[in-house]
């Protein structure tokens, strides 16, 4: 007897989340940096994913009391993941406003501030940056206020712009974006990226707030690009009989995106996805 449609999405998401899993990334790359110095480190995750990214960080580095910044949207703080890291005694969590920025992303984004600027030339920020968090930890750049900037950003948005063009709007009117939130650190960084955009380019994802101009030492590494999460998708379906059609990518104009995903939709021969 076939499975139910329900079930067959449910294993397959169970599957693409663990085949996409921050936490296994962020642990193979410890595993490939055994030698990785911790006087003066200092890691900082922002994004939808920093809880999960984090977690690893936190069970290697407990012991030595290394600070740890992680900023994430209220629901990921206040789950049971977010609860567990929050008892690790160098850990700090903030919870912050995601899609919309608000003022929490601006204490946010302040407290990130002074983090990085806190960490001493001879040790290492680790950043660890995904989706989300341009919004979560915004700063608007001098003379320009909060409210013109979600204005302008959310104009941009409002025509169907791809997430370059909206993050090089959102860098325009920012403080930290595009490599500015670590002008002040002294330190190398090591930006790990988890990204959920096309191209995977690390200055677009999340706006690039640890992507600076490089400096000695620096270091940036995509460590799950985007197509990690659709490519295990894809495998599910298919190994569950089910052909899949990968959609063409939803931009300009909202509503002519919205008709031409309902055409797809509505040929999509039956027992295929999209």
């Amino acid at each position: 007897m076939a499975a139910a449609p329900r079930d067959v999405l449910r294993a397959v998401w169970a599957e693409m989340l663990r085949d996409a899993s921050p936490a296994e990334r962020v642990r193979d790359w410890l595993a490939e940096h055994p030698d990785l110095v911790t006087d003066g480190l200092a890691v900082l995750a922002v994004g939808k994913s920093a809880v999960v990214a984090a977690q690893p960080l936190a069970e290697r580095f407990a012991h030595l009391r290394v600070p740890l910044l992680v900023i994430a949207p209220g629901p990921a703080i206040d789950s049971p993941r977010g609860q567990a890291l929050a008892a690790y005694p160098s850990a700090a969590l903030i919870a912050s406003s995601h899609p919309r920025i608000d003022e929490r992303s601006v204490a946010a984004a302040q407290r990130a501030r002074a983090f990085v600027g806190a960490v001493p030339a001879h040790g290492r920020l680790l950043a660890l940056v995904s989706g989300g968090a341009s919004a979560l930890c915004a700063l608007p750049a001098p003379g320009v206020t909060l409210s013109e900037k979600r204005q302008r950003v959310e104009a941009v948005v409002a025509t169907g712009a791809g997430i370059a063009e909206i993050n090089r709007v959102r860098a325009s009117l920012s403080a930290i974006k595009a490599g500015r939130l670590v002008e002040a650190c002294a330190a190398p960084v090591t930006t790990l990226v988890f990204s959920d955009v096309p191209g995977d380019d690390p200055a677009v994802v999340g706006s690039g707030p640890t992507v600076r101009a490089p400096r000695p030492g620096d270091r940036v590494q995509v460590l799950a690009p985007r197509r990690v999460a659709l490519d295990a998708v894809v495998r599910g379906l298919n190994a569950r009989g089910v052909a899949t059609t990968e959609a063409a990518a939803l931009a300009g104009d909202p509503e002519a995106a919205a008709r031409r995903l309902a055409a797809d939709l509505a040929a999509l021969p039956r027992g295929h996805a999209l």
